[in-house]
């Protein structure tokens, strides 16, 4: 009932909100903003009081549960007096179900209660295990329930959180301090996840799990990780001998080294195993997961021996990658009737994929059975896609799209847009507080069904959120609608900055919707920032090489400078590789040296040579940059151009 009541007055005074924003001014939302903020940094300072006599003022705005939460959060944190409790915590949770954060805010006050050992809070705040999110929660329960039963079953439960190769939360540390101190935790078990660590290449985990050895077995442990950094000591056998590894974990020793040697120097890799494979008792396991990663990394580099290796590696020591890198090679060394064979061999959920059709198709038109490698083209060239769409080239027919726009219904519109969560993110927007708004659409767009999914995606385009609509489009089963997924976003800027350096504009709105979906705030992981997803040092490079003004890496941010920037860095690309986009593409992912190493030594088909790129995150930006393209030609009413990307890859020699 009380769930109920919540829900009903938060309703009412979204309702309330709306109608005063439909017939109020301008000047009362930014009032109301000017509050918010006001009340955030009130809280921020514990000036609690100053604080009672404003929230009032903003019942009524979308954004009132980021105060509420915000409140919480800081008496938690501060452990202001009289503390939170549990009923406060459930009271928000229900007052706010769709609330993003409401799992943080529990976190957070599980930290606070474990450290004040208030366990039976915890197992209450968690339901006996079943409100269990994420791991850091799994622990704070777990180590309650450990302090107020310490049966068996929970230290079962605890144990299978050791043997995991990524590191775990903080505060799981002290679940595993009590198994060592119980003997249940053992040196072995620690050896155990160090394997499972590298296996990860987690390197940095498997260095602190050897810290954590006693002294005998940190000593070659110490030496493990040498060997795991500078694989090539293990041609030094004095160096091997030296550094005494227990008969048991010698072969794992060289395994690890050799699967990291592979990665840097396949070549290197395959001289030691050939000439040392014999010496040591490898498992059937540990030569498979050797000789499989000296194949693909051999057919990464396209060595000399790289086909005649992969080749003959027996089909039960390779996985599916290793296959389709043996397909790739064919390809690459023009062997067509192996091509037929490989793809032959691959599971059969795998050979009916559209990727090997077409080559399927590619392989019997060069072997002279053109008929049947039409009507193979002809059914691939249903599918609106990569594969599709060279399909539809080999045929000389005009690119299928399917497109089809979904009748949007005015009601549900307008349902929609007095949804809690619709309304707070557009406050956010507002508030130029993007990262938040996207987590507040990701949760309104999960488990949602389809039409509802198809609606917000429209809500989100006409309102101009383009990178909220194609995160919505996403999640959904139609895929029919190409206006709404390949929205033309900032087309002033690309257009103008298109004509200005001779590139085609269809392919920088391909390459900025890949990049970051038109999201403006968008940053990498690896600190790439903005529509186009510039380097701030490629930025500044760009900028002093074109006298561009720019004062600061967070101009970036900012639509017109970021496609400026983006589209100049583009136009030097193309300039480098004889304006030829495929080259371009892969070098704005994967940088220009790394196209220099991959390029043929002889002239070779472009599909090919897209099918041949090492980094399966690089294959794949190129294939969808050539897809996105090419529908953008047909948005932009300038189809058929694809013929015109995929000229052949002018070779080395």
């Amino acid at each position: 009932m009380a769930n109920k009541l919540s829900l009903s007055v938060n309703f009412i005074l979204l309702l309330i909100f709306s109608m005063s924003c439909a017939h109020g001014s301008a000047q009362d939302i930014t009032s109301m903003r000017q509050n918010f903020i006001k009340a955030e940094t009130l809280i921020t300072e514990n000036k609690w009081q100053e604080y009672e006599r404003l929230k009032p003022k903003l019942i009524l705005y979308p954004l009132y549960p980021y105060l509420i939460y915000k409140e919480l959060k800081q008496k938690i944190q501060t452990r202001q007096k009289p503390s939170i409790t549990y009923e406060e915590i459930l009271q928000f949770e229900r007052a706010n179900p769709d609330f993003p954060f409401r799992d943080t805010l529990k976190t957070a006050w599980a930290r606070q209660q474990s450290e004040s050992k208030n366990w039976d809070n915890v197992i209450k705040l968690y339901q006996d295990g079943k409100n269990l999110k994420t791991t850091e929660d799994e622990c704070y329960y777990l180590h309650s329930l450990y302090q107020t039963r310490n049966d068996s079953y929970i230290l079962t439960k605890i144990e299978a959180l050791w043997f995991v190769g990524h590191s775990q939360p903080n505060n799981c540390n002290i679940l595993f301090t009590i198994l060592k101190t119980k003997g249940i935790l053992t040196t072995k078990d620690t050896i155990e996840r160090i394997k499972l660590a590298l296996a990860r290449q987690n390197y940095k985990l498997a260095e602190f799990l050897v810290s954590s050895l006693p002294p005998t077995e940190k000593r070659w442990a110490d030496k493990w990780m040498i060997f795991v950094h500078a694989p090539e000591n293990i041609f030094d056998q004095k160096k091997l001998k030296a550094a005494f590894f227990p008969e048991n974990i010698k072969t794992e020793v060289l395994t690890t080294a050799l699967q990291t040697l592979a990665r840097k120097n396949p070549a290197k890799a395959l001289e030691w195993w050939n000439a040392h494979e014999r010496n040591y008792p490898f498992s059937k396991e540990q030569s498979q997961r050797i000789k499989r990663d000296i194949g693909v990394f051999l057919s990464h580099q396209k060595t000399n021996t790289a086909y005649a290796y992969i080749s003959r590696l027996p089909e039960e020591k390779l996985d599916t990658v290793a296959k389709e890198w043996r397909i790739r090679l064919s390809l690459f060394e023009g062997k067509w009737s192996d091509t037929l064979k490989w793809i032959r061999a691959l599971p059969e959920a795998e050979k009916s994929k559209h990727i090997w059709r077409y080559w399927q198709a590619r392989a019997m038109e060069s072997l002279g059975s053109s008929e049947s490698a039409k009507a193979i083209y002809q059914e691939v060239a249903t599918y609106r896609g990569y594969y599709g769409f060279l399909s539809s080239l080999k045929l000389a027919q005009r690119l299928t799209l399917n497109n089809h726009k979904f009748n949007v219904s005015t009601s549900t519109l307008e349902s929609l847009k007095r949804l809690q969560t619709v309304q707070r993110v557009e406050e956010l927007l507002a508030l130029d507080r993007t990262r938040i708004a996207r987590v507040e659409w990701y949760q309104l767009t999960k488990n949602t069904p389809d039409l509802q999914l198809l609606h917000l995606a429209h809500l989100a385009f006409t309102k101009g959120w383009y990178d909220l609509s194609i995160l919505a489009l996403t999640k959904s089963e139609y895929k029919d609608d190409i206006s709404l997924r390949f929205p033309l976003a900032h087309q002033k800027p690309i257009l103008y900055y298109a004509q200005k350096f001779d590139l085609d504009p269809a392919w920088i709105f391909a390459l900025t919707r890949q990049e970051s979906a038109f999201f403006h705030n968008a940053i990498s992981p690896v600190g790439a920032r903005g529509l186009m997803q510039l380097m701030p040092a490629t930025a500044t490079y760009i900028a002093e090489k074109h006298n561009i003004n720019i004062l600061s890496s967070q101009q970036l941010f900012l639509p017109e400078k970021n496609i400026e920037l983006g589209a100049t860095y583009l136009k030097y690309l193309n300039d480098k590789y004889n304006k030829h986009p495929i080259l371009a593409t892969a070098s704005y992912n994967a940088g220009p040296g790394r196209i220099k190493r991959w390029m043929p030594n002889h002239t070779m088909d472009a599909d090919i040579w897209i099918e041949n790129i090492p980094y399966a995150e690089t294959r794949d930006y190129v294939k969808n940059i050539m897809t996105s393209t090419s529908i953008y030609h047909e948005l932009l009413g300038h189809p058929e151009k694809l013929s015109t990307y995929m000229q052949p890859i002018s070779g080395k020699n």
